[in-house]
């Protein structure tokens, strides 16, 4: 990371950042840098691309950061992504970590319990075939933990006993145990805390919650960290009442301890956090006595929970409220606190826990019990009936209303719910808080956007005035005041002797009309105001009591309901308006579209592939006949029919192109060929833009062309050009030969020449020679003789002797015969390789020696190999094999060599610019000539050590006209010659082996049959 501060960003820093970022959050607990070195590492993910490490990026992002600063829900569809993403690049280790990350953050998230289970079952399934098995093992605890909550485990179990179909803990733990794997440790007991603390075994919460203390640790920074001290506060809390006094000090500080990490956690991510904070402190409350705080901080709790879609923690909330009203005393109030709590569990899916509910508190549950029994199923309840109000009170001094009881709430219940029209039921509500509640005036106001509207008002005895539809601001019939303030703090509000309170001195309504008893109350539904109910009595003071108050808050309950379902009946009713309006609007544009479709130069399709492969074939133009000699509605039934009609050489291609468009979601294109049935070959062009539904399901929208006469046109267009393309090399290579030809053509009529010209000569010096060799030694032996009769010579004779050294000449004369037979016979050798050498070909192969070959066209480069002032001679050096003689056209292949030889000479010449004599000898200029057969074929390796050639000049070394010489001194004609020389016309293979600094080797390999032996 430091080298990537210092130098700049790689792919590899974000890997780097993205870990730093786990270790800042997780370890040191500086969640704000640890998120900020995370963002940037998915910054430099989306700059690089970083496709090796996306998988892991996004694994470790959402699966240990993210949740510290964000909804842990919106970790879910990255960590969906990393799994994809890590399937397609192969990298199945953290392809599961993904996998569990995501069961695990959708869990704790509260994703609905039966999808969670799936989508745990599929990814353990997936885990199973890479043979992921310790993936797998973490997976099946929370999929037994699912199991548990949706009641599918044996009757006789414990819900809070993971032994089930997916995972048994009496095997699993001494498993876990025995590997010390203390990950498994750290999710097991939290998944029993988890389950003991939620079915009211809080012993066994406890001390579930101290053995896994030790094991904890080891999730860093995983979105179960938190959960943990969560519920050990939860359950210490809930077992207050069973312990000593010096107990209870104990726990305080354990809580206080949690409380302190959980509120930094909140301050960072209160979409997570802050309602777990709000609850334990709700509780804690509770069991220090402070029930107005702990009811404030209940409803804190339900209200995030709602807010941030946590709906098991809403449910637990709404659950701990109604148990702290029910200690309390107040039966009308936790009723509804546990019918929420009943509702929200079965919209997460917990049949185990609402079953649970039913056996503990039948009696606060019966309203829901007897709709059960009637109509529905225990799955089908999941509307809640609203959002209970805190209230506040005060006490009375006098009452005249008659308080409104449980059959009364019931009856308006039914009333209000089955009334559609917001009219009427503005109406209806406003008659029933008239007649029932003590008020001798009642206004609704209700909240459409940002302000407040008066929309009914009644008065006792007349008929109620509704849709009125005036802003508060304009009214003069409500204590203005009032009515912000219970608007900004949404809470009921009420008083005994509203003309002696001093908050309202100064509002003009109480100014003038002084009322006697007021009550104020919100329309709350999901957390949200939707509308205030205002209510006074002019007659006599406390006219409304506590009692009063918390029934008012249920009825505002279902009116909250009552006014949504109205909105959304006015909607469907505008909705039906229009849609009558959008289907006849449709039938005009369906005709022009069917208009315009038929009348498009081509075929017009949709066809869908399901999330399981299924195709179908959706809609398709009534050119489908023209095209495929099918109907329309044959091929929408049967797909296949046209699948089937893809030419067989086409079907791999035509495939491969859907699978690349799905896989990357980009428009398909393929051009191919399809048999129609009556055997007519059509080429045709398809196009389609793909999309994918929420389903998953995959839309294709296209168009496909008969192009068969255009492209018969490009066959024959490309026909013409590859006979125009082949004319021009044919030409190029009669152009090679011919230049090549009439340099060897001269080269050989020049030694030809030269060797006809030595041959004559040559015969009648060695002819002269071996005459005059017999002669020489009788005319020695004669003068030996004169020499052995004459004892006595004259001075004159013994002077002559001594000046020409006889003695000399007689000795060396014979000597000097011998070598002029030696060097005739040499000639003669040479006037053969002239003649080898130039030897015209015919136009057929005939038996040839390689190595005769070879040597004639050393022998005509002898001059060029000598030494001279500036360098060595060049040594050539010849291992020859024992190769057989071939067919082939000598005189061409004599060419071959030619032009390799001579550019190693040139390549040597060229490696010893920049080197002196000296140097040059020490590492002398070599080519290597090398024969050998192998499997009926002649390999013929020719090397220098030279400076050899780069890659790129050894990929056109045999290209027509491409020299590295310099202008004038090569044409790039004669390795091009060379190969047409070897490959076409012999049928064998040229291939060149070079290295810079090391010299180059061509190889030519030559078939042949075997004859006999060189």
């Amino acid at each position: 990371m430091n080298l990537s501060l210092e130098f700049g960003n790689t792919e590899l820093s974000a890997y780097a950042y993205v870990m730093y970022g786990l270790i800042l959050c997780g370890v040191i607990g500086n969640i704000e840098l640890g998120y900020k070195f995370g963002l940037l590492a998915n910054q430099l993910l989306d700059k690089f691309g970083c496709q090796q490490f996306e998988c892991r990026i996004l694994n470790i992002f959402n699966g240990f950061i993210r949740h510290w600063q964000q909804p842990l829900h919106s970790t879910i569809k990255f960590l969906e992504k990393g799994y994809k993403v890590g399937i397609d690049r192969g990298e199945i280790e953290f392809v599961g970590y993904c996998a569990l990350n995501n069961g695990i953050n959708s869990f704790w998230s509260g994703q609905e319990l039966t999808d969670t289970k799936q989508k745990i079952a599929n990814y353990t399934a997936a885990m199973g075939e890479f043979n992921q098995q310790t993936i797998c093992t973490y997976l099946k605890i929370y999929w037994q933990l699912i199991l548990n909550l949706l009641d599918d485990v044996d009757d006789e179990k414990k819900p809070w006993e993971l032994n089930g179909s997916a995972y048994q803990e009496t095997t699993m733990l001494s498993v876990h145990q025995e590997a010390n794997d203390s990950y498994a440790l750290a999710q097991l007991y939290l998944s029993k805390l988890f389950l003991h603390y939620l079915f009211y075994d809080y012993s066994e919460a406890i001390a579930t919650a101290e053995l896994g203390q030790t094991y904890i640790g080891v999730l860093v920074g995983n979105a179960a960290v938190p959960i943990f001290p969560f519920y050990d506060s939860l359950a210490r809390l809930a077992a207050w009442n069973q312990l000593m006094t010096s107990a209870q000090e104990d726990v305080l500080k354990l809580v206080a301890a949690n409380q302190e990490k959980m509120k930094n956690w909140a301050d960072r991510s209160p979409e997570n956090y802050l309602s777990k904070f709000y609850l334990v402190e709700a509780e804690r409350h509770r069991v220090l006595g402070n029930k107005v705080e702990a009811i404030d901080l209940y409803e804190r709790a339900i209200y995030l929970n709602k807010e941030n879609e946590y709906i098991q923690e809403e449910a637990l909330a709404n659950e701990l409220a109604a148990k702290f009203y029910l200690d309390w005393g107040k039966e009308k109030v936790e009723s509804g606190y546990m019918q929420e709590a009943y509702y929200c569990y079965a919209r997460w899916g917990a049949k185990a826990k609402i079953a649970d509910l039913e056996k503990r508190y039948p009696q606060l549950l019966t309203p829901i019990l007897q709709r059960i029994s009637s109509t529905l199923s225990t799955q089908e309840i999941i509307l809640p009936l609203g959002t209970l109000t805190s209230t506040s009170s005060a006490t009375a001094t006098s009452s005249v209303s008659v308080a409104l009881d449980l059959a009364t709430i019931l009856k308006a219940y039914q009333a209000l719910s089955s009334e559609m029209e917001l009219e009427k039921l503005l109406s209806l509500l406003l008659s029933i808080v008239i007649e029932n509640a003590g008020a001798d005036k009642c206004v609704l106001m209700l909240l459409p956007e940002e302000s407040l509207l008066i929309e009914g008002s009644v008065t006792l005895g007349k008929k109620p005035v509704v849709l009125q539809h005036l802003p508060i601001q304009d009214s003069q019939e409500i204590p203005l005041k009032l009515i912000y303030k219970v608007k900004h703090e949404r809470q009921t509000v009420m008083f005994v002797d509203a003309s002696n309170e001093l908050s309202l001195a100064d509002d003009q309504y109480i100014i003038n009309q002084q009322p006697k008893s007021i009550l104020c109350s919100p329309i709350l539904h999901q957390g949200k105001l939707q509308g205030i109910l205002y209510l006074e009595n002019n007659l006599a003071t406390g006219a409304f009591t506590s009692d009063s108050v918390q029934l008012l808050n249920l009825l505002c309950t279902q009116v909250a309901i009552s006014l949504e379902n109205s909105r959304l009946y006015d909607r469907s009713q505008q909705y039906a308006q229009q849609l009558e309006q959008s289907l006849s609007e449709l039938s005009a544009s369906n005709s022009r579209f069917h208009n315009l479709v038929d009348n498009v130069p081509g075929l017009v399709y949709q066809f869908c592939i399901s999330p399981s492969g299924l195709r179908t074939l959706t809609y398709i133009s009534a050119e489908c006949h023209s095209f495929y000699e099918v109907t329309a509605e044959e091929a929408i039934a049967n797909i296949q029919i046209l699948t089937d009609m893809i030419h067989p050489d086409d079907i791999i291609e035509h495939n491969q192109s859907i699978a690349d468009s799905i896989k990357n979601l980009e428009p398909w294109h393929w051009e191919g060929r399809m048999v129609t049935p009556s055997g007519i070959i059509k080429w045709v062009h398809c196009e389609a833009r793909i999309a994918q539904r929420a389903d998953g399901t995959l839309v294709l929208d296209g168009m496909t062309w008969d192009i068969s006469r255009r492209k018969q046109a490009e066959l024959t267009l490309e026909q013409k050009s590859q006979d125009l393309q082949k004319a021009l090399t044919d030409l190029q290579q009669a152009q090679l030969q011919i230049i090549q030809s009439e340099k060897m053509s001269a080269l050989g009529n020049l030694v030809a020449g030269v060797g006809h010209e030595m041959n004559n000569p040559l015969g009648f010096i060695s002819a002269s020679i071996e005459l005059a060799k017999p002669t020489i030694t009788d005319i020695i032996e004669h003068l030996r003789l004169y020499q052995e009769s004459l004892p006595n010579k004259t001075d004159e004779i013994i002077d002559h002797a001594e000046e020409i050294d006889l003695d000399f000449i007689v000795e060396d004369l014979p000597k000097m015969i011998d070598s002029m037979m030696m060097a005739s016979d040499r000639l003669k050798n040479i006037s053969t390789s002239l003649r080898t050498f130039s030897r015209a070909d015919k136009d057929y192969k005939v038996p040839f020696n390689i190595h005769e070959g070879i040597d004639s066209t050393i022998l005509i480069l002898k001059h060029r190999l000598k030494g001279n002032e500036t360098r060595p001679a060049i040594q050539v050096v010849t291992n020859y094999g024992n190769i057989p003689v071939i067919n082939c056209f000598p005189g061409q292949l004599n060419q071959v060599f030619m032009n390799i030889i001579a550019n190693g000479i040139d390549a040597l010449d060229e490696s010893n610019l920049g080197r002196n004599f000296n140097e040059i000898k020490a590492n002398p200029n070599r080519i290597t000539i090398q024969t050998s057969v192998e499997n009926e074929e002649v390999k013929i390796s020719i090397a220098d050590n030279g400076k050899g050639m780069s890659e790129s000049v050894k990929q056109k070394i045999f290209d027509h006209l491409f020299t590295t010489k310099a202008v004038g001194k090569g044409t790039g004609l004669g390795l091009a010659i060379a190969r047409s020389i070897v490959v076409e016309k012999h049928g064998g293979l040229i291939t060149v082996n070079s290295q810079l600094g090391e010299g180059t080797e061509f190889m030519i390999t030559l078939p042949t049959t075997a004859k006999r032996k060189i």
